[in-house]
């Protein structure tokens, strides 16, 4: 049995597969990425299904157990060198290694020289997300912004392939409807989820929340460095971070936000500025 997007697949469902096979299971994946998906949040449900196999061996930031059944492929393709330094020197202890691509420099320079745009937000006591009937969180700034920023990419660039991502459904349903009077075919949206194991010449990541906000739980511990992760590493060439980067180091709930998030967004801030 060969299991791939081996982080969104938890343990019982494993244990289950695992009794009917007779020689050889492999696991692929990567343990930084999005873990298995659960409604239920009792004690056992967060140890068994909201646990995938790399928890189990005990994988993570900064730890490689010593077994001889485990191996880290450490040459990626996708990302150009400097967006795979965000998430390299934050979730993989620098281990990962860049092969060169042609597609890496296609957009460098689109609008702004440089493969990472960090598009500044402000802090003004308007600025701030709603909530949707569901409680699914939304940002009418962002968009604008977002909708303006399509307009000049593909004044320049007609058939880029652009990604949208956020984490919140309701923000993905809202862009839905204002793209439907657009004729951009090559505009992905989805939630952060839906984009695992996807990529895009150009990302588009709406981080959603304001300083004026509580950052919302998507963001906070583990599964707030996964969601990142995945969200700027679906990047080919160009990656467009809309928000404000003071947001996980001064908004309420602050604290529950990990070292590692807090570095991955600033390092993003800091290479778009040339700091």
């Amino acid at each position: 049995v060969i299991i791939d997007e081996g982080s969104m697949m938890n343990i019982p469902t494993l244990l289950a597969l695992a009794k009917n096979v007779k020689k050889r299971i492999i696991v692929c994946g990567d343990f930084m990425q999005l873990g298995p998906i659960s409604m239920s949040q009792s004690q056992s449900a967060r140890k068994w299904l909201h646990s995938d196999l790399f928890n189990l061996i005990g994988l993570g930031p900064g730890k490689l157990p010593c077994r001889k059944s485990l191996a880290m492929l450490t040459t990626q393709r996708r990302m150009a060198l400097d967006i795979a330094e965000l998430v390299n020197q934050s979730f993989y202890n620098g281990s990962l290694q860049t092969a060169a691509n042609i597609h890496h420099y296609r957009y460098k320079d689109l609008l702004h020289p440089g493969h990472i745009e960090f598009i500044e937000m402000g802090s003004e006591e308007n600025y701030k997300s709603e909530f949707s009937k569901a409680k699914s969180r939304y940002n009418k700034f962002n968009r604008i912004e977002v909708l303006n920023l399509l307009e000049k990419i593909f004044k320049e660039h007609q058939n880029a392939a652009v990604g949208i991502i956020t984490p919140y459904a309701q923000q993905v349903a809202d862009y839905k409807l204002e793209l439907e009077s657009h004729e951009w075919d090559q505009v992905k949206v989805g939630t952060i989820h839906s984009f695992q194991g996807s990529e895009c010449d150009i990302i588009i990541w709406d981080m959603v929340d304001t300083l004026n906000d509580s950052i919302g739980k998507l963001y906070k511990g583990e599964t707030g460095e996964r969601l990142v992760n995945v969200a700027i590493s679906r990047t080919v060439s160009k990656l467009f971070v809309v928000g404000n980067h003071r947001v996980f180091h001064e908004a309420q709930g602050r604290d529950s936000v990990t070292g590692r998030l807090k570095k991955v967004v600033s390092l993003c801030w800091a290479l778009a500025k040339g700091v």
